[in-house]
């Protein structure tokens, strides 16, 4: 996975650059720096594989399965589900 957007520590320290791919290395950092979130853009996660199933957990349905590649329409079903949980 490419980031889109650079991910920065609370301290403003950059961790990754944008147009950075994440390896394990950069996860370690980014658990180090005690960063829960970070902005994704869908281009982010086009192509990228799921660790774990995607549950829709209002209806159980599951949006996509576990080492998937991702596609456009995967990821739009994704998107949909994560905005209408806000």
């Amino acid at each position: 996975m490419k980031l889109a957007h650079s991910v920065k520590s609370k301290s403003g320290e950059e961790i990754a650059h944008s147009g950075r791919k994440i390896n394990a290395a950069i996860l370690k950092d980014i658990q180090k720096a005690k960063i829960t979130e970070i902005e994704v853009d869908t281009t982010d996660l086009e192509g990228a594989w799921s660790a774990s199933d995607i549950v829709d957990t209002t209806t159980g349905e599951v949006c996509s399965k576990r080492t998937r590649k991702s596609r456009p329409t995967r990821l739009q079903r994704f998107w949909n589900l994560a905005a209408w949980l806000r």
